[in-house]
This record gives structure tokens, C-alpha cells and sequence, in this order.
């Protein structure tokens, strides 16, 4: 009896042992289907980060096939996803360089993280699409290490073509702005802001101070000018550059290696290179038009001396032509008035007395050209026709006094083939030839 109620208790016991150990069963798996759901919503919380991730993802084994893709890698390189698990990577987009040679998986960074462990990056490859197309990326290999081995790698990788367009559309401005830096017919200097200090200029720069860029890079700006133009340690011009005193084109001097000093007009502007603000100032050697402004200045002050000195000049020659006048008129009153008192009376008295037809006629002419000399024809007819000779004068004084051919012949003592001879030259002389104008009228006006 004692042994029957003692295997009693035993199986009590064990029975309530068995319970213990279903409960803690039913507990551990209640614990593994928390966890499993846990990994499930992990999983899946990490399925939609890859699928949703704009970078391209791969998952790699040892041997560089794929263990997962996101859909973003698997549209990149133009396939699907289930097309690329299982295959390997290296030969399917990474087997060529950029040129189109052999890319040797030996040489890949992305199988170096299998080898050394670390993480490679690399900006400057290509990755080959299913269509024989490649394009620019920039990746990221990291190891996978489990117990300590490295069992696979994960890459990430984006297209970053906008971006090296951008780079070269930058580098192919960066050139122009170089070429045409270099070629300038300007001077060209650029200092940094904060410390004055040059830190490039172009060959036109060089010329303009005869130094080499070597000589000129590194120091600072008011090393060109003149040091009695430097003022709180820099150039009046830089100075006012650099506080936005001024953005005008600005006037300056440098000095050359050979100390020759050169005026100079500056403009200046803030840029910024490589992320850096500098001051670019723009020289214009102006030394040649100071130098013609000067000379300028000096011929006008001349001119100005010499205007009032003309002024003097002219004065004093009014001066001296209104005496010329006063003294000719006077003189020519003393001759009308001499010829009135000394000679009409007596040339009045001979033809008065016992004259024969030639000494009268002689008379009458005498009288004639005594009123010609008067009347200024002489003088006239000679200035208006240097060309007539001394015969052509006398006839054609002859002819105005309504002498006909036969009386100059006996005034002259000429014959009338002479006389008709002369009076033609004077007609030609006088541009009367073929035309029907009176030799004796003509004349008459011109008295």
C-alpha cells in the first residue's frame, strides 16, 4: 500500500513536470513565432527599402553571383530582377573598361573587398547594360563577413551620367575661360580677397610688368605698383575694388622689372574659382594715350600762346594795312590833284595852239590815257590780263577811245595787217573769239 501511494506521487510529480515542460514549449513557441513574425516584417520592411531605393543594390556570394537585386539595379542595367539571381556579375555588366577592353575580374575593386576585406569606392568606370550600351556610375563594394569569413560583398551603385555632363560641360568651360584668359590682349591679375596675394595672372600680365608668372604668382598685389602709390599696404585702386567703393573703370600705375613706370586703367570684379572668391582686374596699359594727352595739353597751351600772339600780330597788321590804305589814297589825292593843276592845264593850252591832224590826235591821246591813268583802266585791263603784251595793251587802250584800224595804224606807226593781227589775239585773250561781242563794248565795262 505504501508503495502503490508512492508510485502515485511520483507520477504526480512527473505529470506535473510534463506540464512545466509543455508550458515552457508553448512559451518558446509562442517566442519563435514572434520572432519569425519579427524577421517577416524586417524582411519585409527591408524588401520595400531596397525596392524603393533610387541606388542601384546587389547582393553578391563569393563566387560574385547575384543573391538579391533591387528592381532600381535591375532597371539600370536593362534587365529583370529574376533574370539576374544566380548569374554571375562580372561577366554580365562589369566585363569591358569605358575604351571597350577587357576588364579582368582580377582587376576589379568590386571582387577586392572578397580579398582584403575593406570597402572600395569608385567614381570613374562603367557598367554594361543588356543592350551593349554602358554608362557612368559611381559604387561602393563592401564586404559581407559572417563568423569572421567574408562570404559575399554588397554593391551599391548609381548612374551618375548628368553628373560627369556636367563635369564635362565644366572642364569645356573652364578651358574657354582659360583660353581665353590666356589670350587676352588685356592684362589679366587675380588676388585672393582676404590676403592681397596674387595667385594668377595671363600673358598679356606678364608683358605688361616684364616678369614671368613664376616672379608674379605668390605675391602680393602692391608688388606692381609703385611704392610711393601704396597705401595701408595695397594699391588706392585694389583697396577700392575690395570695399565696393568703386566698380568703374579706375586709373593706376605700375612698375616694370626694368622700373619703367606705366599708367594703367583697371577694372575689377569678384568671381569665384574652385569655390574661392577672388579679385580679377582687368589692366590696360594707357601709358602711349597719357602720353599723347600730355603732349596734347602742351600743343594747345602753345596754340593758346600762339592765337594771342597772332591776335597781337593781326591787330598790329590792321594796323599797318589801314595806314597802307590812308597813305595810298592820299597818294593817289596828290597825284589827281598834280595832274589837274600841272598837267590838263597845259595839255588844254596845246591843243588849243597850231597843231596839225597827227600832233592833235597825239594830243587827244596824251589826254586819253592821262583820264585812263585816273580811272585806274590801265591798271584794271593789266590785272585782269597779265597775258596781253605792251603792243596789245596800247591797241586795245586805242580802240576803247573808238580809234578805228587805219588811226592806231598812223597813232603807231604800224601797218593794219599788224594791227588787224593783234586785235585778234586780244579777242582770243579776252575768250571773245567766234563770238559777236563788241571789241570797243567789252572793253568799256572792264574800265
Amino acid at each position: 500500500m505504501k508503495d502503490e501511494n508512492k508510485t502515485k506521487r511520483q507520477l504526480i510529480n512527473e505529470l506535473v513536470e510534463l506540464r512545466k515542460q509543455i508550458d515552457r514549449l508553448e512559451e518558446l513557441e509562442i517566442q519563435r513565432k514572434q520572432a519569425e513574425e519579427l524577421v517577416e516584417r524586417l524582411y519585409h520592411q527591408n524588401e520595400l527599402v531596397l525596392n524603393a531605393a533610387g541606388e542601384g543594390i546587389f547582393g553578391l556570394d563569393i563566387q560574385g553571383k547575384h543573391t538579391f537585386v533591387n528592381p532600381a539595379a535591375a532597371q539600370m542595367l536593362g534587365y529583370t530582377v529574376n533574370a539576374l539571381i544566380g548569374r554571375h556579375s562580372h561577366t554580365l555588366w562589369h566585363h569591358k573598361k569605358s575604351d571597350g577592353r577587357s576588364y579582368p575580374v582580377e582587376e576589379c575593386p568590386i571582387y577586392a573587398a572578397y580579398k582584403d576585406g575593406s570597402v572600395h569606392h569608385n567614381d570613374d568606370e562603367v557598367f554594361w547594360r543588356k543592350d551593349g550600351t554602358c554608362f557612368p556610375v559611381a559604387y561602393t563594394s563592401t564586404p559581407i563577413i559572417e563568423d569572421g569569413n567574408i562570404v559575399g560583398a554588397v554593391v551599391t551603385f548609381r548612374d551618375i551620367t548628368d553628373r560627369k555632363q556636367a563635369q564635362e560641360a565644366l572642364r569645356q568651360n573652364e578651358e574657354r575661360y582659360r583660353k581665353q584668359f590666356e589670350e587676352a590682349i588685356d592684362a589679366i591679375f587675380l588676388a585672393d580677397l582676404g590676403t592681397g596675394m596674387l595667385v594668377d595672372c595671363n600673358i598679356a600680365a606678364s608683358k605688361l610688368v616684364e616678369r614671368e608668372k613664376s616672379e608674379i604668382i605668390g605675391k602680393h598685389q602692391s608688388f606692381l605698383h609703385p611704392a610711393g602709390d601704396i597705401k595701408d599696404g595695397c594699391s588706392k585702386t585694389f583697396k577700392s575694388h575690395m570695399t565696393g567703393e568703386s566698380s568703374e573703370l579706375l586709373e593706376d600705375r605700375v612698375i616694370t622689372k626694368s622700373r619703367q613706370i606705366k599708367d594703367v586703367a583697371i577694372r575689377a570684379s569678384k568671381i569665384t574659382i574652385e569655390g574661392k572668391e577672388v579679385m580679377q582686374g582687368i589692366f590696360r596699359d594707357i601709358t602711349k594715350r597719357k602720353q599723347a594727352e600730355k603732349a596734347l595739353k602742351v600743343r594747345e597751351k602753345e596754340l593758346e600762346i600762339n592765337t594771342e600772339n597772332l591776335e597781337e600780330i593781326n591787330t598790329a597788321l590792321n594796323v599797318l594795312l589801314k595806314k597802307r590804305e590812308e597813305d595810298k589814297t592820299e597818294l593817289e589825292e596828290k597825284v589827281l590833284l598834280n595832274i589837274k593843276q600841272l598837267v590838263e592845264p597845259y595839255i588844254s593850252k596845246l591843243k588849243q595852239s597850231r597843231l596839225d591832224e597827227r600832233q592833235k590826235a597825239l594830243a587827244s591821246i596824251l589826254e586819253s590815257n592821262l583820264k585812263d591813268i585816273t580811272s585806274s583802266f590801265s591798271y584794271s585791263l593789266s590785272s585782269r590780263h597779265l597775258n596781253l603784251t605792251p603792243s596789245e595793251v596800247k591797241i586795245a587802250n586805242l580802240i576803247k577811245q573808238d580809234k578805228t584800224s587805219k588811226e592806231i595804224c598812223e597813232i603807231l606807226g604800224s601797218s593794219q595787217k599788224v594791227v588787224a593781227f593783234h586785235r585778234q589775239n586780244i579777242r582770243r585773250k579776252l575768250g571773245l573769239q567766234n563770238k559777236k561781242v563788241n571789241l570797243k563794248s567789252y572793253l568799256m565795262t572792264k574800265a
